[in-house]
């Protein structure tokens, strides 16, 4: 049955359970937004494939961005968005904004490049 299947997998991402009404034609479900209870989202999706976990908060991302590049130069840009959690154009827009702000630099082209932290 449906319904025991949604049961189990609210038990297993332990998401609040379920409301779920019925008449005499017809039932209705309502769930809580995942995203609501960060807590709880973060250790189900976020830690559990092995994504660091940063608030989307610009000024934060570009020091975790910097932190990163310190531990990995050689770094790609889709592995920074994967990382992140964030889109590629996100990730090059925010280097770009260290770039002109004189805290990072690009050493050679993509490939067999690396970047450097400058400041």
């Amino acid at each position: 049955m449906e319904i025991e299947r949604i049961k189990n997998l609210v038990e297993k991402y332990e998401l609040p359970m379920v409301n779920i009404y019925f008449s005499k034609r017809l039932f209705e479900v309502t769930f809580q937004r995942p995203d609501l209870q960060l807590n709880s989202y973060r250790k189900r999706i976020i830690d559990g494939k092995g994504f660091e976990y940063t608030e989307n908060i610009p000024e934060k991302r570009l020091i975790v961005i910097i932190n990163i590049i310190k531990n990995n130069n050689k770094i790609t840009i889709s592995e920074l968005s994967t990382k992140l959690s964030v889109n590629e154009k996100t990730i090059k827009r925010d280097l770009n904004k260290l770039k002109t702000s004189g805290i990072i630099k690009r050493i050679r082209p993509a490939k067999g490049g690396y970047w450097e932290v400058i400041k």
